[in-house]
């Protein structure tokens, strides 16, 4: 019996975690053949969990103009190449050159210099080259993780090929997929947005839950309780957890205003939790109650505190999965509002904190209801990479049975 074959391709960062933790799963599996496609820096996630891959170079002999696309790729990087991003040099002159010669080829010389100029990566949609790839790999179905550049072009191309695509939504709010294809989301909520947002048919819509997010709850319990241990919160009645970022410029504001409330809740234990591109020398007790901490386990600390405050930060929305009241600091341009999702509770003045916190701790409060409720629509849907891997195994039989 032949190998069913299953093509990712991904960018990198939350991405690539997602598509890796996809291929380790069907891994286990004697009847799939993986192949994956890493764009940018997904390699370094891939080469971190050890799943096999290939990159843009790899593809340029498949192209009779690929000395002229490695003029593009060459001029390109003079500007866009990082040698520290980890990022080979050929690599990037292939992705750069397959982006740059499929807008030439359907915008001329022209006009594509002056939307490179414009939009720069974001200009490009390199589906010829993509129909090029998967014509090559052959594969029974197509995995992407978002709709942009050559995720979103692949899925284009897999379409006029006849290739069914399984797209697997990051967050519970994302960029339109760009192609016909199979929506995996997280939750409920995500899934509504995909209807109300883009008119998706609900048959193209499936909730299986977010890998990346099921395996951030995996807890250590040595770890967990060493941590309990460090930051001594049986001491303590309840913690409260404050999720700093860098670059935020009301965060001194915060700190004041939290410590302010420590002094006069001495039952409740504060954690200052600094990010990790801030400067803090050491770890270290501010006052019997503040702790403050750059270099400690996060997973740990969101599982042990009671409730979470942050600006925008993706830990607000971790904390939230595991199951905690999170408060959301508008006090400034955010990219993000987490009450928009029913999950957070928005302070818009720091005049209000103290008691949003008293009402987040107060399990009766309408407050403290609201947001369970919240959280209740919004979990992660458990065993997501086995949900997943059941969705593409069907797309694939079912296209086999569209071919009889």
């Amino acid at each position: 019996m032949a190998l069913k074959k299953i093509m990712f391709v991904s960018y990198g960062g939350g991405h690539a975690n997602i598509a890796r933790l996809i291929c380790q799963g069907l891994k286990k599996r004697n009847d799939v053949e993986i192949k994956v496609l890493a764009l940018t820096v997904a390699g370094k996630i891939f080469d971190q969990y050890h799943v096999p891959y290939k990159t843009s170079s790899f593809y340029l002999d498949l192209f009779e103009d690929k000395e002229q696309i490695r003029n593009y790729g060459q001029r390109l990087a003079q500007t866009c190449w990082n040698q520290e991003s980890g990022i080979t040099y050929e690599d990037s002159v292939a992705y750069l050159g397959f982006g740059y010669r499929d807008l030439v080829g359907k915008y001329g010389e022209e006009k594509a210099e002056y939307l490179f100029q414009q939009k720069e990566r974001k200009a490009f949609w390199p589906e010829d080259v993509m129909k090029t790839i998967l014509l090559y790999e052959k594969p029974d179905a197509l995995v992407i993780t978002c709709g942009v550049r050559s995720e979103g072009a692949a899925g284009t191309a897999a379409n006029q090929l006849g290739i069914p695509v399984i797209r697997i939504a990051d967050l519970p709010t994302y960029d339109p997929s760009n192609c016909d294809c199979m929506l995996c989301v997280m939750n409920e909520y995500a899934r509504q947005f995909a209807i109300k947002e883009y008119g998706i048919k609900e048959e193209k819509i499936t909730i299986t839950g977010q890998p990346v997010f099921e395996d951030n709850l995996v807890i250590n319990k040595d770890s967990l309780d060493e941590s309990r241990h460090k930051i001594r919160i049986d001491s303590f009645g309840k913690m409260i957890l404050y999720l700093e970022e860098p670059g935020v410029e009301e965060t001194k504001e915060v700190e004041k205003c939290l410590k302010e409330m420590a002094a006069v809740r001495t039952d409740l234990l504060f954690v200052f939790k600094m990010h990790p591109n801030q400067d803090l020398d050491e770890n270290h007790w501010a006052s019997d109650n503040i702790l403050i901490v750059r270099d400690f386990r996060l997973k740990d600390l969101l599982f042990l505190c009671d409730l979470a405050i942050t600006k925008d930060s993706t830990a607000g929305m971790e904390a939230v999965l595991m199951g905690k009241p999170l408060i959301n600091l508008m006090l400034s341009d955010s990219i993000l509002d987490y009450s928009e999702y029913r999950i957070s509770e928005k302070v818009m003045n720091l005049t209000q904190l103290p008691v949003v916190i008293h009402e987040c701790l107060d399990e009766e409060s309408e407050i403290y209801l609201n947001l369970k409720r919240g959280r209740e629509s919004f979990a992660n849907k458990q065993n997501a990479v086995e949900n997943i891997i059941e969705i593409i195994l069907n797309e694939i039989k079912n296209q086999n049975e569209r071919k009889i």
